[in-house]
């Protein structure tokens, strides 16, 4: 027999022996951004020695498993010679943002580096934002998070400085409305529309296509998109009409209408008409086609049957309707 102690702790019962398993926590998915700026911190601009001295700037970008589809950067530089002063972007490459700012004389904060600008910076140039002397396309491809650094090279005999500067980075793959549709071939970026739904099918999902029916609602509040109604739901009215009729033991009837979402399980109900209020003694439902059927009352007297009005999802506003009255006798 095995010893009480080796019993007890395979069982589970001594103190200390228990082991308790925490489940994980369910990572929640979370928006990804497409375009996302880091910010720097500035600093001092080394002054020249011999030759000309290299500050570097560095910044993390958050970590991502995207790559670069376009990437700009803003700098502010203070500098009393700014024609002694060349700037670099280097991360898995370097790239010249701006070689030496010829003619420009003290300061040239801020200044943006953008592919995309009509212009090159030149010596009257003033704040703005132009193109950089090496394309920054260079980045594109490569991995969006590390290390981005800012290289300022200094031929000036005193120093400058580095006021602010950062680095706006596009994704490659993103997901910024949190919807599951990677934003490249997402239909409507911005607003979440996971079923992707492009109803005119115009390239635009329904829920970024304004007013598609020309009905003046919004078609994310919209019940028919693609038709123009004046109606609460945005779809348009649709008339019904029902006949009753006596046939033997049974009272027989059909619901009809334009709109075969408002005949097909609609809500039917018999009443009895009297003096004062009409009691209701059954509530029917339609088959596909629009009948109905229901044993004949056993007491004497005039029947008639009541369409109520309802809204059909995405199709129509069902009108209610109200049959003759039909006699059965005892």
């Amino acid at each position: 027999m095995r010893p009480l102690m080796t019993r007890l702790a395979a069982a589970g019962l001594v103190a200390g022996f228990v082991s308790v398993v925490t489940p994980a926590p369910t990572a929640v998915a979370a928006p990804v951004p497409c375009v996302v700026t880091t910010t720097g911190t500035g600093g001092a601009v080394a002054a020249a020695g011999d030759s000309f001295t290299t500050t570097d700037f560095v910044l993390v970008a958050p970590a991502s498993t995207a790559g670069v589809e376009d990437v700009d950067v803003e700098v502010s530089l203070v500098h009393d010679n700014a024609s002694q002063v060349r700037v670099r972007l280097a991360h898995v490459t370097t790239s010249i943002l701006q070689r030496r700012f010829t003619g420009s004389g003290p300061q040239v904060a801020p200044l943006t580096w953008d592919d995309e600008a009509p212009a090159a910076y030149g010596p009257e140039s003033l704040a703005g934002t132009y193109r950089p002397d090496e394309p920054l396309a260079e980045h594109d491809g490569t991995t969006a998070q590390g290390e981005w650094r800012l290289l300022v090279d200094n031929w000036a005999g005193f120093r400058g400085r580095v006021e602010s500067w950062s680095v706006r980075i596009s994704y490659t793959a993103c997901d910024a409305d949190d919807d599951a549709a990677e934003d490249h071939t997402d239909n409507c970026t911005g607003v979440a529309n996971p079923d992707q739904a492009d109803r005119d099918a115009d390239g635009i999902g329904d829920a970024c296509d304004g007013d598609t029916d020309g009905d003046g609602r919004v078609d994310t509040v919209d019940g028919c998109r693609l038709v123009a109604a004046t109606t609460a739901t945005g779809c348009p009215a649709a008339g019904t009409k029902v006949r009753l009729a006596k046939d033997g033991r049974r009272l027989e009837g059909r619901v009809r209408s334009g709109a075969t979402a408002c005949h097909a399980g609609a809500e039917v109900v018999l009443k009895r008409a009297k003096r004062g209020r009409d009691p209701k003694l059954v509530v029917l439902r339609t088959r596909s086609s629009g009948r109905f059927s229901t044993r004949a009352p056993r007491g004497a007297g005039r029947y008639y049957v009541v369409v109520r009005g309802r809204y059909a999802p995405g199709v129509a506003e069902c009108a209610s309707s109200r049959s003759t009255k039909v006699r059965v006798r005892r």
